[in-house]
């Protein structure tokens, strides 16, 4: 590893389910750990919508790309056929162009403050998940479960790491 500034991955072969790929990541985390590379960062490429990044995150992932903030709207930690979005959005005449853009900006900045709240969550240790609530158009929290299916989900992963 000491050869790469950055190891890369895609979402697709790390695993056929969520956990099966969480679970990959913390292991290529933990190897390259213990070889003494923790200053290489794990690249995630095709995972950049809301929720993978956080789990995949919390797995040990630190850079994430993908096209789905060009395909979808970012909404509650979810991505929404943009279509949809902006029927429920914007005026139901406005052209798919001119909603295909501010939904665009609109996904720009929720990656924004998905970031700050990565960042949050890291400067509490990582154990307060309540800084990785999604947030509404008016910086609200919404979503009050998802602090909890985050730490049961972090539960499982260090249960299933440990052989249990």
């Amino acid at each position: 590893f000491s050869f790469f500034h950055v190891v890369g991955v895609t979402e697709w072969e790390l695993g056929t389910n969520m956990l099966d790929r969480m679970t990959n990541i913390a292991r290529l985390r933990q190897a390259m750990d213990a070889a003494g590379q923790k200053q290489i960062p794990l690249h995630v490429f095709g995972a950049l919508d809301p929720l993978s990044t956080v789990l995949y995150f919390l797995a040990g992932a630190e850079i994430f790309d993908g096209l789905t903030w060009l395909r979808y709207a970012y909404a509650d930690a979810r991505c929404v056929y943009r279509h949809n979005h902006a029927a429920l959005t914007f005026p139901l005449d406005m052209r798919d162009e001119l909603a295909h853009s501010q939904i665009m900006v609109s996904n720009y900045y929720y990656l924004r403050r998905l970031e700050g709240q990565l960042r949050d969550f890291c400067s509490t240790g990582g154990v307060d998940f309540t800084k990785l609530q999604p947030l509404d158009s008016q910086f609200r929290p919404v979503g009050p479960n998802l602090a909890e299916f985050l730490k049961s989900t972090m539960d499982t992963l260090n249960g299933r790491l440990a052989g249990t």
